[in-house]
């Protein structure tokens, strides 16, 4: 897990070894470990590597290539694993950001088609497995990456992200330069990219609650690689993107399958994730869990205690033989998961840790926060995973599993119900239908008509549903805090990407192809990359195995919602490993904080914050807001989005467009 930094300037101008060194020094929090610099004529075909003296020859060769890295040492400490690495022969060459949990495996396969390996990391083992495989090797790796592999044979420089984008590769590019790092500051700090807002972002994030993107950023021309993408870029700067794995969806699966292979499909799911877990252990750190009192954590930390008693003796990755857990907590409310906590540790041998989450504390870290986020929040909760991270590298331990990303495979919000009621009106069964709504109805004390609305809606015919659409739209009350010559610009925006938001995707495949490979996971897998390296701790989620994925839209519906309950496969997977006070829990918290109690709490932070020239003045009518306070902050939670995105707004402002920033001097 580190921070990686390159340039190539596709003009034939050599490279300034000051601005690769900064874009790599801005990131030292994803990698305090290590770091190294190499150079290339890519021409030539003569590359150098360094750390702190520029090779001898700069000034007379053309060296327009130049790599940096940030090494967090989580495999392999020594300096065998130092990076940028170069294969036996220096052809080619490699910096990476990330985790490849099957190395032994294919470390083991390559030694046996005669590769030799000098180090015990798996950097190495992804370079031998490209001599080997070429550039296909991407499709044998089980892990997630962000890595740029030059190739001096070729003249190629290989660009390539994980299948579900888990680690960051953001990039810019004009006609002279092509520059790419694991984080946007790092961009920043070269003389050609520019610091401009993405206005069009801005308009989305306040108007129509988006806030995350597949291939674009915040910054006008800061680009993103998408997930599962490979990047070639040759030195007379012709480029080739393309997809190299995508999420298997099968619209046209049934909804149910009898008894005896629900039970086999439950044992097989168990089996692929209790491996997930196996091979995510495997580190020459400590190793902790992210504990919820939900049941995916949970479970997590059974499959991990299970695997350390089977083995007898104390797990490689555990300090002094106890999994240390670590659990944000806002004690004395009512997303206090404390007691599920409890429930499930009781009587294990563990290094607990319990984070008290502090609405003061949240204040004094939020400009710190969105420095790190590189983009306005949509929610507080990061700060609770913030605070999780920085408990566990202040005891020591760098590697942390969590149970993100069940939700979206198996169908764990509420929301999801809508698009399976659909698809069970669609496929005829209105008697399962209207059952599913009763159950879930009961499970969660609402009404039958709350779940049957959205079937009604969708199965009205297409005119009508515009007629409705235009006239829910016509009497909506638009965030009246927006500058208005903000929404006249992008009004287009708002027809279009907004009608699309609030169509139910009519089949439940559908719904959580959208959740995992288009909007909530991409903003976990975001956020949860830039909270845990701002404390220099690597996060690992079993459940996104790419094999559980798959496995995962190989279901049919009612192997995730069934009778009402959500994540119908896991609860069923759990049976007799854990309590059912949590398998069988109808609440979904995540991480969550009391934001209408701090933000009531934090009324002088907000007033002080937007009466001093807001940067945000210009998408955002801050005096208004600022004059409405008081009766903002006195109305129920469901406001608080709407006072929380302009707070977020301007600190992200500040902390990158503000003429005091002293970041990148």
């Amino acid at each position: 897990m580190c921070g990686i930094a390159g340039i190539l300037n596709l003009n034939g101008q050599p490279v300034n070894p000051n601005i690769i060194r900064k874009m790599t020094d801005i990131q030292a929090h994803r990698g305090p470990d290590d770091y190294g610099y190499a150079v290339f004529d890519v021409k030539a075909g003569v590359s150098r590597a360094y750390q702190e003296r520029v090779p001898d020859d700069f000034a007379e060769r053309t060296y327009n290539l130049a790599f940096g890295h940030r090494r967090l040492s989580i495999i392999d400490l020594t300096t065998l694993g130092h990076q940028p690495m170069a294969s036996k022969d220096g052809a080619v060459w490699i910096i990476y950001n990330g985790e490849i949990y099957n190395y032994l495996e294919l470390r083991s396969e390559l030694s046996q088609e005669g590769y030799s390996f000098s180090s015990q990391s798996d950097t190495e083992v992804i370079l031998n497995s490209y001599r080997h495989w070429g550039i296909d090797c991407l499709s044998r790796f089980n892990g997630m990456w962000a890595f740029a592999i030059w190739d001096q044979r070729k003249r190629t420089l290989y660009c390539a992200r994980d299948h579900l984008g888990k680690k960051p590769f953001y990039y810019y590019r004009d006609e002279t330069t092509f520059v790419f790092a694991s984080e946007i500051k790092s961009l920043l700090c070269h003389p050609r990219v520019p610091r401009r807002v993405n206005e069009e972002k801005v308009y989305d994030y306040l108007y129509l609650h988006q806030h995350e993107y597949r291939n674009d950023s915040f910054f006008q021309d800061i680009h993103q690689l998408p997930a599962a993408t490979l990047l070639e870029i040759q030195i007379d700067g012709r480029t080739e993107e393309r997809c190299w794995w995508q999420i298997p969806i099968d619209l046209s699966l049934g909804i149910a399958v009898s008894a005896q292979v629900e039970s086999q499909r439950t044992e097989q799911f168990l089996e692929l994730l209790r491996d997930a877990v196996r091979i995510r252990f495997r580190a020459d750190v400590p190793v902790g869990i992210s504990l919820s009192g939900g049941i995916d954590s949970s479970l997590i930390l059974s499959l991990a205690m299970e695997q350390m008693e089977s083995h007898n003796t104390a797990h490689p990755g555990v300090q002094g033989g106890k999994l240390a857990t670590f659990t944000s907590r806002p004690v004395g409310t009512i997303w206090d998961e404390g007691r599920y906590v409890d429930t499930l540790t009781e009587g294990l041998e563990l290094d607990r840790h319990d984070v008290i989450l502090d609405g003061q504390r949240f204040w004094d870290e939020l400009p710190d926060l969105m420095w790190h986020q590189e983009q306005p929040s949509n929610s507080s909760s990061m700060f609770a995973q913030r605070s999780v991270m920085k408990e566990a590298a202040s005891s020591g331990v760098k590697v942390v599993l969590d149970g993100q990303g069940a939700d979206e495979l198996f169908g764990g919000y509420e929301r999801f119900y809508s698009s399976y009621h659909v698809q069970l009106a669609l496929a005829g069964r209105y008697h399962l239908m209207l059952s599913e709504a009763r159950s879930a109805a009961f499970l969660h004390d609402r009404s039958v008509l709350h779940y049957l609305m959205p079937v009604m809606h969708a199965l009205l015919p297409n005119n009508i549903r515009e007629w409705a659409h235009r006239l829910r739209r016509s009497h909506a009350d638009p965030n009246q805090w927006i500058n208005p010559d903000l929404v006249k610009r992008y009004a287009e925006r708002e027809t279009s990407r907004r009608h699309l938001r609030e169509i139910v995707p009519r089949n439940l495949q559908a719904a959580l192809h959208d959740a995992t490979a288009m909007s909530t996971l991409i903003f976990i897998l975001r956020s949860g990359d830039r909270n845990s390296m701002a404390s220099s701790v690597e996060t690992r989620q079993p459940f996104l195995d790419h094999r559980i994925i798959e496995f995962a839209f190989s279901l049919p519906a009612a192997a995730k919602i069934h009778d009402g309950w959500t994540k119908h496969i896991i609860r069923q997977a759990s049976t007799g490993i854990l309590p059912d006070a949590i398998r069988l829990r109808r609440d979904k918290l995540g991480f969550p904080t009391p934001e209408a109690q701090w933000l009531r709490e934090g009324s002088e932070h907000i007033r002080h914050l937007f009466s001093r020239s807001p940067m945000s003045a210009d998408f955002v009518d801050t005096n208004g807001l600022l004059a409405n306070m008081e009766s903002l902050l006195a109305r129920d939670a469901s406001v608080v989005p709407e006072v929380w995105r302009p707070i977020c707004l301007e600190y992200w402002l500040q902390q990158y467009f503000g003429n005091h920033n002293a970041h990148f001097e």
